[in-house]
């Protein structure tokens, strides 16, 4: 009888899942901290971002930080994309079992430009001089079983943004949950992302000269002046999501994911996701669509492999591949690995 309502419950979320969130006006451009939203981890690309109620490789804190409660195994994840070809992008974690006291893990992201030319005015085809930006944040998780199904967790990180000789930094929290329903391989998953208060960027490439009063003779029209900036918030984000696991023969399994996705940057959408794991899991393909129904998306389909070389290694080693089609920038590759030590 269970079995029987699993397609209709898991249509009926999918179609309901975007009406649930209001409208709200666009802020698009409007966030400090926009690099919190590159994604990370190749099975989770490729699975369009539908991953919150997935989220059981190392890339999980940064999806949803209840579901490493889950881990039964010490992990040490790398990720790494050359982003739209011109920016270096990585994350890395590691998750430590704790046994009945729950699971910890730290997480780190880095995004670094590599040397830009300075441009002047007077010297528009460039000064001889360099500069670069960085942004990083740094988190630490923790997350426990309240239940034999329900987990929650919570990644508290400090966020920093440098540019030349300015800066900005802030310290966010990421929340998620997850929920292992009666119904047999649904899951359920929500996450709430980047909380925290604006930041401001500040630095001395703010400094300016200026004339304070221009209408009088013989003043000092070299004051220091520093030019104001703005508070920008950090792109909090909520996502709530379900997936469906079915073995279909022998040792192969079928999942689809379905996402909701409320930012507060910009509208609604929805990420799609279907994997297909295979010779027990040895290998698994994957594929999906990211931000279904927000106008004007650069985002389009992913595709992925992953191959789990556990049981040929001492120490269990995933390798993956994800490729993201984006409509006018470059496409999106991303390669990773994870050590599993029992």
């Amino acid at each position: 009888m269970i079995k029987s309502k699993i397609p209709i419950l898991f249509i009926i979320t999918a179609l309901c899942v975007h009406s649930i969130f209001p409208v709200e006006v666009k802020k698009v451009g409007t966030v400090s901290g926009a690099f919190l939203n590159i994604p990370v981890g190749t099975r989770a690309i490729s699975m369009g971002g539908a991953f919150v109620s997935v989220a059981d490789d190392g890339s999980a804190i940064y999806w949803n930080p209840g579901s490493i409660a889950n881990f039964s195994n010490k992990s040490l994840y790398f990720y790494h994309s050359p982003w739209l070809s011109i920016l270096d992008f990585s994350y890395a974690s590691a998750i430590v079992p704790l046994g009945r006291y729950g699971v910890i893990g730290l997480n780190g992201t880095v995004l670094r430009s590599g040397d830009i030319e300075i441009t002047t005015y007077n010297n528009q085809y460039g000064t001889g001089e360099t500069y670069s930006a960085t942004f990083s944040s740094a988190g630490l998780a923790y997350a426990m079983r309240l239940t034999d199904r329900f987990s929650i967790g919570a990644n508290i990180k400090y966020i920093s943004e440098r540019i030349y000789n300015c800066s900005a930094s802030n310290i966010a929290i990421d929340l998620g949950t997850l929920f292992k329903t009666p119904f047999d391989g649904i899951m359920l998953g929500v996450s709430i992302t980047n909380i925290g208060t604006a930041m401001k960027i500040t630095g001395e490439d703010l400094n300016a000269f200026v004339d304070v009063a221009p209408t009088i003779e013989g003043n000092n029209d070299n004051i220091v002046a520093e030019l104001k900036t703005d508070y920008f918030d950090l792109p909090t984000t909520m996502k709530i999501g379900i997936s469906w696991q079915k073995i279909l023969f022998g040792s192969n399994r079928f999942q689809v994911a379905i996402e909701g996705v409320n930012p507060n940057f910009n509208s609604q959408y929805i990420n799609v996701g279907i994997g297909f794991y295979l010779f027990n899991g040895i290998i698994n393909l994957s594929a999906g669509n990211s931000e279904l129904f927000l106008e004007n998306s650069e985002k389009g389909g992913t595709v992925g492999i992953g191959i789990d070389l556990t049981e040929l290694s001492r120490y269990g080693i995933k390798i993956g591949y994800s490729f993201q089609y984006m409509k006018h920038l470059p496409d999106v590759e991303g390669l990773s690995i994870e050590f599993l030590i029992k």
